[in-house]
């Protein structure tokens, strides 16, 4: 499994990909903004928790930010 394919094309995940283009629009098909900006980070982040793909390996992710970012 390619990052790619976990972020964008996996079958099993189309529920979070759609919630997370419905978040951030068009940037959520960009790998570049996902993994290069803080904003996409973010994202990804909150995706990879939705997905609970790697919660065997590292238990449940969550993104824990202050109020104000």
């Amino acid at each position: 499994e390619t990052v790619h394919h976990f972020l964008f094309d996996c079958p099993l995940y189309r529920r979070e990909c759609w919630k997370m283009e419905r978040r951030i629009g068009r940037e959520a098909k960009n790998l570049q903004y996902l993994l290069g900006t803080k904003e996409g980070m973010r994202e990804t982040i909150l995706f990879v928790g939705n997905t609970g793909r790697l919660h065997r390996q590292f238990g449940d992710v969550h993104l824990h930010l202050p109020d104000d970012e």
